[in-house]
């Protein structure tokens, strides 16, 4: 973005003066041949909130080849009115959704309009206070409610054709005051007779349309090329001239990583319930969500770059849905790169605990299976493990063929589907490599190596010392280069080693006595990390197969209610609840424990603990920090007593007015060891430190 474009104003926008007042009467055969496909929809829609109706009219116009017979998906709770193709009454069939229409017989095959008249009701019930929030939507496709409208493109709020990627006009009726946001260009909003209309005109090729609307206020900001704008209800517009200057820092970065930005505008939308979706042109974010001081730096860049990857080139869902990957890694990930080496490294680690807490042989699955998240497991491979492919390759190929490869592959695929094997065409193309083999193993494979150094020796060789040894994987074995750090008493220095096999055997000559070697320093390479590597978190409680609720001596009588909160927030599937006097050895042997208030009787269950934590039956301290007061709530991870290959997690106190809060926040914190609140805020939070690493030896 250039200086000029800078030079931004953001200006409040007001109903009355927004637009010239559109007219009122819907028109039912108005549309154009779609510009960029062969299909257009011009739609017409009224909501009735009160009612949760929707009233459609779609004049839908195809050119081109026309198949027979025409099916189209509605939802299946609409009532059809009437059907007629080029202005006749036509024939057709509708039936749990599925509207097949049969064009006449002498029919002129490159073009046809057809009109179709409906109604329809969408009451899916929007969660008021989510506890879980793994699934993004809730289960939620389709609602209309005075709170607000809520419509995603698979809810068949309006006939959409069978596997066509189409152009809209849409026009949208509601009542005065509520405005309707969808992808596209905006045409207006304005207000006549007690009816809000709000129109908009998406003339590029879009997979499925989303619909929302609501009492929005609208903040706008022009750079010169793209109009940004923020739909905020009135309790969250003081955050919009922060979100429209974010918007524009990021769209300015991403042109110059990927291209230029493929839409007219990007909006901001405020969702009356918890979601965070990224649609052509827009996102869409509940209040709560971006309330988040934190959203800002880093869930709002994710979505605009989902502008360019997954809104601007679809993926290709039948060989995999690469675009989470690709936003994770060049949105969240980046954001720590651009603050520090040690960010990036520690990301990159996270990442790798996560899928060593998550991801079993059972539950495994290859990025090329990858759909969409639903739980954490799909979430960590399909965002996590996917971005550190990325980078893997980033590493392999280098910064200019990676990002030149990103940039050739959204202008050849604007708008248009690409697979995995387009990215590796596009990679090979700009770094003259064979990537197929990465491709074929970081795809299509499952399961991560297991490194370790073995065999280091240093000797003392008069002036100098030799230390040699073998850098050895596990199946599936890695076949790259990677780096050893030699730490001596002068400083530290890499060496380049290359994994061919199970094992590499090297031998380095140091001039001063080595202190320390490490394989893979800068943890560039995805691996499977050693329990030991893994400090006990969060995500180790969410991933356990059975857990043991444990309620204590000291809890209240609130304490089970709790204790459920928590287990349903963290998505736990198989709980029992056990009383602190029946624990023994035998009775929590091969399961993950989850202790409710402090063990008086039990105290060897926290046998685990480390220095820096003290329990007391009331109170706890954390690093020398002691917390009393009832409201204070203290959340940790540890080794399990009596089971080394699983955690024990302790929520400490189980009183208070804020605990119940407290319950529903934490599975938030996922990667974090332990928590603290304070009056439902959290005021610290921390990973134990590793306890060592096969991958590095101290001489």
């Amino acid at each position: 973005m250039t200086s000029s474009r800078r030079q931004i104003e953001i200006r409040r926008l007001s109903l009355s003066i927004l637009f010239a007042m559109l007219p009122a009467v819907f028109c039912l055969f108005t549309a154009q041949a779609a510009a960029a496909g062969s299909v257009h929809h011009d739609l017409s829609i009224r909501l009735s909130p009160a009612d949760h109706r929707l009233d459609g009219r779609d004049a839908i116009t195809v050119s081109g080849k026309i198949s027979r017979p025409i099916r189209a998906f509605l939802s299946p709770s609409a009532e059809i009115q009437s059907v007629v193709i080029n202005n006749q009454p036509a024939r057709y069939t509708f039936k749990a959704g599925r509207l097949v229409i049969e064009p006449p017989k002498q029919l002129d095959e490159q073009s046809l309009q057809i009109g179709i008249i409906y109604t329809a009701i969408f009451n899916d019930p929007a969660p008021t206070d989510p506890i879980n929030t793994d699934n993004p939507g809730f289960g939620v496709t389709g609602t209309i409610a005075e709170t607000g409208t809520f419509l995603l493109s698979g809810s068949g709020w309006y006939p959409a054709i069978a596997e066509d990627r189409v152009s809209f006009s849409v026009t949208v009726d509601a009542p005065a005051g509520t405005l309707a946001v969808t992808s596209g260009k905006p045409l207006g909003h304005s207000t006549q007779a007690g009816r809000t209309l709000s129109r908009w005109e998406a003339d590029y090729p879009v997979e499925g349309l989303a619909l929302s609307a609501g009492p929005y206020e609208v903040d706008r900001l022009d750079t010169g090329s793209t109009v940004i704008m923020t739909y905020f209800l009135p309790r969250t517009r003081h955050l919009a001239a922060d979100y429209l200057q974010a918007s524009a820092r990021y769209i300015d970065l991403y042109e110059d990583l990927f291209g230029p930005y493929p839409f007219h505008k990007f909006a901001i939308v405020e969702n009356f319930f918890p979601t965070g979706y990224g649609f052509p042109s827009y996102t869409l974010m509940g209040g709560r969500v971006l309330r988040l001081p934190f959203i800002i730096h880093t869930s709002l860049g994710h979505e605009i770059v989902h502008c360019w990857w997954g809104n601007g080139v679809y993926p290709d869902y039948g060989s995999g849905n690469w675009s989470e990957a690709l936003a994770t890694y060049t949105a969240d990930y980046l954001y720590k790169e651009q603050r520090s080496d040690d960010s990036a490294r520690d990301y990159r680690l996270q990442i790798m605990r996560d899928i060593a807490a998550l991801i079993t042989p059972e539950n495994d699955f290859s990025l090329r299976h990858f759909r969409s998240r639903y739980d954490p497991v799909t979430r960590t491979i399909g965002y996590g493990k996917g971005a550190m492919v990325f980078h893997m390759l980033r590493c392999k190929i280098g910064d200019d063929a990676f990002w030149g490869g990103l940039r050739d592959l959204f202008r050849d695929k604007k708008f248009k589907e690409a697979s995995w094997d387009d990215f590796r065409l596009a990679f090979q193309k700009r770094s003259g490599q064979d990537l197929k083999p990465f491709f074929t193993r970081w795809i299509d494979g499952t399961g991560v190596p297991f490194l370790e150094l073995d065999t280091v020796r240093a000797r003392e060789n008069g002036q100098s010392w030799t230390v040699t040894g073998e850098a050895v994987q596990s199946p599936p074995a890695y076949h790259t280069k990677t780096e050893l750090a030699l730490v001596t008493a002068a400083g530290e220095k890499r060496y380049a080693i290359s994994l061919t096999g199970r094992s590499t055997p090297f031998s380095i000559i140091s001039s001063s006595r080595p202190v320390s070697l490490t394989l893979d320093p800068d943890a560039n390479l995805l691996r499977q990390l050693a329990p030991a590597e893994i400090p006990p978190s969060v995500n180790a409680i969410k991933g356990a197969e059975s857990i043991l609720v444990i309620l204590t001596g000291t809890a209240d009588n609130r304490s089970k209610l709790l204790a459920t909160r928590l287990i349903q927030s963290m998505g736990l599937k198989n709980a029992q609840f056990i009383d602190e006097e029946a624990i023994n050895r035998d009775a929590v042997a091969g399961r993950g424990l989850l202790l409710i208030g402090y063990p008086a009787r039990k105290p060897e269950l926290l046998e685990t603990l480390p220095d820096s934590l003290a329990m007391q039956n009331g109170s706890f301290t954390v690093n020398g920090t002691v917390y009393d007061h009832p409201n204070d709530t203290f959340f940790g991870v540890f080794r399990h007593p009596y089971d080394t290959n699983r955690v024990m997690g302790l929520l400490l106190p189980a009183a208070g007015e804020s605990a119940e809060a407290v319950a529903a926040k934490i599975t938030h914190y996922g990667k974090y060891s332990y928590l603290v609140f304070s009056g439902g805020k959290n005021r610290e939070k921390g990973t134990w430190p590793v306890e060592r690493s096969p991958v590095e030896v101290a001489f």
